[in-house]
């Protein structure tokens, strides 16, 4: 066997997942997953955020269920469902990525200000463009150094649950 066909042979017997489109649902609802130990180390443990990235992830699919909008997993999310079908264990936050010519879209279904960020629900956080770095806090008022989890300039949204947990909306551009 040459060099060529030992190498088209290796190529050819790497698998590629097809995940339906916007089926987050194997994140949701973890089956056949690798052994975290792989991956993360022996006793690593689980995401001690699970449930509240799993209800953030409910709450994404439910908002984008009726609207036509291109979205997927990305960074971070994206490694841990390709490692294990799952977050990774250290993992606080969800990254999604929005082709930007969905986002006013988005923009729409901003939560209003002020925002209580222990009252268990879900809130919508746009990135504001303001004067040398400003931004909104949680109250509404302008500040200029991150005060909490709305006083975002990057990424273009956050959908917060609570203090710490989140969803990070990165946008994408495709070609003309």
């Amino acid at each position: 066997m040459d060099e060529n066909t030992r190498h088209r042979s290796k190529i050819e017997k790497i698998e590629i997942e097809i995940v339906p489109e916007n089926n987050l649902e194997s994140v949701l609802n973890p089956s056949n997953k690798l052994t975290e130990d792989a991956f993360y180390g022996p006793g690593c443990g689980g995401n001690p955020f699970r449930r509240r990235l799993q209800k953030l992830l409910r709450n994404w699919m439910k908002l984008m269920a009726h609207s036509n909008l291109e979205y997927f997993l990305c960074y971070g999310s994206l490694m841990g469902y390709q490692r294990t079908k799952d977050f990774i264990p250290y993992d606080h936050d969800i990254d999604i990525c929005l082709n930007e010519k969905d986002f006013p879209s988005l923009i729409k279904k901003e939560s209003q200000r002020p925002i209580n960020v222990r009252d268990k629900l879900p809130h919508t956080i746009i990135a504001r463009s303001f004067v040398n770095g400003k931004r909104l806090n949680c109250e509404g008022v302008l500040v200029d150094t991150k005060m909490d989890p709305c006083s975002i300039v990057s990424p273009a949204a956050r959908i917060i649950l609570g203090q710490y947990n989140f969803i990070d909306v990165y946008l994408y551009k495709t070609g003309h």
